[in-house]
């Protein structure tokens, strides 16, 4: 669970997870603002909760078959060893395709 910051009073006009290996140096699988993160909160939070719609819920599982909001993340080559926990990355941006972020005071964390 989580702050979607691009649906939040940030500004930010994107916002992404990604879970990843450290050993391989790989980001393996992303779950962000613009395709996966609005409404993922439903299960877990009242609508009458106040940020239900600001927040995501994301599970990361081996296979994600029957399960919303996913991130599904293998073994194989591209995938996550077994032994190896993920890392997570978090990053949120005022424009998609830049690279300056929101200011560190009006993020959530």
């Amino acid at each position: 669970i989580g702050v979607d910051h691009m649906r939040s009073s940030t500004g930010a006009k994107y916002s992404s997870v990604v879970a990843g290996s450290s050993i391989k140096h790989l980001g393996i699988e992303e779950f962000n603002s613009i395709d996966h993160m609005k409404g993922s909160s439903s299960a877990y939070l009242r609508s009458s909760h106040e940020h239900r719609d600001s927040v995501y819920a994301t599970t990361l599982r081996r296979n994600c078959t029957g399960y919303d909001f996913c991130m599904e993340i293998g073994t194989g080559l591209l995938g996550l060893p077994e032994e190896e926990p993920p890392n997570f990355l978090f990053r949120t941006y005022l424009n998609k395709h830049g690279s300056v972020g929101a200011l560190i005071s009006s993020l959530v964390m």
